[in-house]
């Protein structure tokens, strides 16, 4: 069975850009928890801080959960 070239780096291109576009789809659905809560009938607990927005337990994190509207 003889390997052909092409088709190696097709399909790994093809799983590059598989990677990305989940990659993409995580980030798009991680925005969605970024909206600001106003409803004052729940405690909002950012522990972590705001892990779709930067990287989790970091200073930019925690300050990204309070705008987000993190109460404690």
């Amino acid at each position: 069975m003889k390997i052909n070239v092409k088709t190696i780096f097709v399909s790994a291109g093809l799983i590059v850009l598989s990677g990305i576009l989940l990659a993409g789809i995580h980030y798009m659905l991680l925005s969605n928890y970024s909206r600001k809560i106003t409803n004052d009938q729940f405690t909002v607990i950012g522990h972590r801080g705001d892990g779709g927005s930067a990287p989790e337990n970091t200073l930019a994190a925690i300050e990204k959960g309070i705008q987000a509207g993190a109460t404690c």
